[in-house]
């Protein structure tokens, strides 16, 4: 029997060719099948990568393989027993075995902090230079020290963050109006989006909740692929 891939390239766009080859299922019962890490690989590698995974198809599926296809570039994305498979465009006409959607996740997880990193670092640094505050702003660093809560006024969950750039960020995270960050140690990496206000160690984000008044930009935080806000 032919392989998914090699029967896909043979037919070029066999769903419209040889409709009888692939099989029926809806889009979205075929996304059904797929673990939440598997559909995350989709999902993130068409935010990342606009240019080689865009127009793209439903699900589909042919030979046990559930699939994209990305017309722009003639790319297909496959998985089977939560393995990824790539074929066409600049992967070429062979089939690429990727890995696992776990090592194919990990890869786009930590592309997409580098890419949000190398966004947002050089603002913080200029914001930094030029002692602003005010300013809105999303990034993203690692825990390197815990603080206790400053329970003067509105309570606040303190920890500092460092940027890929090593500046260094005091988290201060309105618990009267957002959850707790659960489970924080150092070392983890947390997405922020709040207001930077300028310190001399490096500065202050604060605003990570929504506005109880509808007033402010609301803000949040986001570990362990929970958003807290």
């Amino acid at each position: 029997m032919k392989t998914f891939f090699n029967a896909v390239w043979l037919v070029v766009t066999c769903w419209i060719l040889q409709p009888a080859v692939v099989q029926a299922a809806a889009g979205d019962e075929l996304q059904a099948q797929l673990s939440t890490s598997a559909k995350s690989v989709f999902v993130k590698a068409e935010a990342l990568y606009p240019e080689l995974f865009a127009a793209a198809s439903e699900f589909r599926t042919i030979d046990g393989y559930i699939y994209k296809y990305y017309a722009t570039q003639q790319i297909y994305i496959g998985i089977l027993a939560e393995r990824v498979y790539l074929l066409g465009g600049p992967f070429g006409q062979q089939v690429v075995a990727y890995g696992t959607v776990n090592d194919a996740l990990r890869f786009l997880v930590d592309e997409e902090r580098t890419q949000l990193s190398n966004q947002s670092d050089p603002l913080l640094a200029d914001a930094y230079a030029k002692k602003l505050s005010n300013v809105q702003i999303r990034g993203r660093g690692k825990v390197t020290r815990i603080l206790a809560d400053d329970l003067t006024g509105d309570k606040h969950q303190r920890f500092i963050l460092q940027l890929n750039s090593r500046q260094t960020l005091l988290i201060a995270h309105n618990i009267d109006l957002a959850p707790r960050v659960a489970g924080l140690k150092v070392g983890d990496d947390v997405e922020f989006y709040g207001e930077y206000e300028w310190s001399f160690e490096g500065g202050v984000i604060h605003w990570t909740h929504h506005d109880p008044q509808g007033k402010h930009v609301g803000g949040w935080l986001k570990h362990l692929d929970k958003v807290y806000e």
